[in-house]
């Protein structure tokens, strides 16, 4: 066997680790490949995607966005028996024909619109105008409504297409679509929304990010009747607090208990994130608030809860205050600091949290931040970046025309099943799926025989079905076989998929791991170990006196 680098259809079958800065997705939904960016609306094509949830092994995608990407779909996606439909991390790949074997993921139902290719506005139970957010407890299901400014409830997971929804908040009934509804168009009321962009659901609590009005509401139940009142108001002082509709004349001041914009609003049980846009933080509350216009405990993207940089600021990264100094102008002698570092945030749109780790979909800057542990303080640094090479190289895939499975445009919400965190791609029309795995290479590392992180290949190659009773063996190492008999009428690809099978099965074998190519009609066998210790291993294959299928081994170059 010679050296060869490990492909990356095998990495996936390492020991999962961690998320690591630079890592590409694994999978994706919406698109045929990671560099496509086809516009349209099917059950495989997805547009400018702006909300996704997880549940029970059910992905939901609302199809529009409030950011300038398109088309907006205006529908709700669902995906039902995910793990079905994008392979697992340990997995071997199946579906060698495709370009793009991870990206094959179609949606089951669709919301909003009476099929999968129709995109009609409307104002009905089961019409929706640029649908933002979506959440789920895996029994109830809750979108943001936000230019019908409302939200729609489903009392429970609808399992068929165009299913109306059962409850109406923000407005009396289905037919009404006005701003502040119980209020004049500027003062609000405890049952009125501005353009939702943010919605959640924890401990049979409902919380709505109203963002037109600049608050968070907090329904202590999941409203039953429509135009049902919310119990509890943040970012504001009550429920009536006046809210300037010239944008050119709104001023709000930073503190902990105030909101610019905030544009989602989730919990882990314990804490409460609050993605407070227009002051490019993310607030954080350490238990559950209680009292209208509780005070945030801390803010991530900003030294201090009453910091910020305005939203018509050149850059809203925060760096003089976050960011260690990079050099000092040649001039001027004055320090000068990177356009972004670990701390900043550059108009956030999502923060998540599995009470272990938080996650932060940082849309300005292009990238997701991630915290292995829960943060304690104000303008604390992540620890991983996802979207961008590292923490203070913010290179805008916009500028560049790039879509791949390293980098995101204005990331707008997040999901995470334990294993993998989906990511809103709204730009590049896709969920992207990342997921925790062990650091291969470094991301600028020589995949050839200069390397020393390179791996020994081999492939063993099939020529001619088998007739009924043909035996194949391939012995690894000199010391196992591993053997498959054919039945009746069988063909080459089975034979692969056997043998593979057979040989990755339970704790796999020790030395290699297999692979099939059916598009070559080959078993690809993989050192485990890199370098010499992997060049080493011996392996053969062999079939049955008479046998009609023919095998041969060769090294892979």
């Amino acid at each position: 066997m010679k050296y060869f680098a490990l492909p990356l259809a095998l990495a996936s079958l390492l020991s999962a680790a961690e998320f690591y800065t630079g890592q590409a997705a694994r999978a994706l939904v919406g698109q045929k490949t990671f560099t496509r960016q086809e516009a349209g609306a099917s059950a495989s094509v997805l547009g400018a995607v702006g909300g996704v949830a997880y549940a029970n092994d059910t992905l939901f995608v609302t199809d529009s966005s409030r950011v300038s990407a398109l088309p907006q779909n205006n529908r709700i996606l669902v995906y039902h028996n995910l793990s079905s439909k994008i392979p697992g991390p340990k997995e071997s790949i199946q579906r060698v024909d495709l370009r793009c074997p991870v990206c094959v993921a179609e949606a089951d139902i669709v919301l909003g619109q009476p099929d999968f290719s129709k995109v009609d506005l409307g104002l009905a139970q089961n019409r929706v105008r640029t649908p933002t957010a979506v959440a789920t407890d895996g029994r109830v299901l809750a979108v943001a409504d936000t230019d019908n400014n409302r939200v729609l409830i489903w009392n429970q997971i609808p399992n068929s297409v165009d299913v109306p929804a059962d409850v109406v908040v923000g407005q009396k009934d289905f037919t009404s679509g006005g701003i502040n509804y119980g209020g004049s168009g500027t003062t609000p009321s405890a049952q009125g929304f501005r353009g939702p962009q943010g919605v959640w659901i924890q401990n049979g609590k409902l919380y709505v990010a109203d963002s037109g009005n600049h608050r968070v509401l907090v329904f202590n139940n999941i409203p039953t009747q429509n135009g049902q009142s919310a119990n509890l108001v943040l970012g504001q002082t009550d429920f009536n607090a006046f809210v300037e509709p010239d944008l050119t004349k709104l001023t709000i001041t930073a503190t902990g208990s105030t909101m610019l914009n905030p544009v989602s609003v989730t919990s882990d049980g314990t804490r409460l994130y609050v993605a407070d846009l227009g002051h490019n933080r993310v607030l954080v509350w350490n238990t559950i608030p209680t009292q209208n216009a509780q005070v945030a405990d801390f803010a991530l993207g900003q030294p201090d809860v009453n910091s910020t940089l305005l939203q018509n600021a050149s850059d809203p990264n925060n760096v003089k205050f976050l960011c260690a100094p990079s050099g000092r102008d040649a001039t001027t002698n004055e320090l000068t600091f990177p356009r972004a570092c670990s701390a900043t945030l550059s108009f956030p749109r999502f923060a998540l949290s599995d009470g272990k780790r938080l996650f932060i979909a940082d849309g300005g800057n292009d990238r997701i931040l991630i915290y292995n542990s829960i943060p304690t303080r104000s303008g604390q640094p992540a620890d991983v970046v996802l979207g961008q090479l590292n923490d203070n190289l913010i290179q805008d895939s916009a500028e560049l025309r790039v879509s791949a499975s390293d980098t995101v445009r204005t990331p707008s919400s997040l999901a995470w099943d334990g294993t993998n965190l989906y990511v809103a791609d709204p730009f590049n029309r896709r969920v992207m799926v990342f997921t925790i795995g062990e650091e291969i290479l470094p991301y600028t590392a020589v995949r050839n025989a200069a390397s020393r992180n390179i791996f020994a290949v081999g492939a063993v190659t099939f020529t001619a079905d088998p007739k009924e009773n043909d035996e194949v063996t391939i012995r690894i190492a000199d010391a196992r076989d591993y053997k498959y008999k054919a039945g009746k009428d069988e063909n080459i690809a089975k034979v692969i998929n056997s043998l593979v099978e057979t040989i990755n099965g339970g704790a796999g074998d020790p030395d290699v791991f297999a692979t099939p190519n059916t598009i070559f009609n080959q078993v690809i066998l993989t050192a485990k170990k890199s370098g010499d210790a992997g060049n080493t291993i011996q392996f053969t294959a062999s079939v049955s006196t008479g046998a009609q299928i023919q095998a041969s081994t060769s090294e892979q170059h």
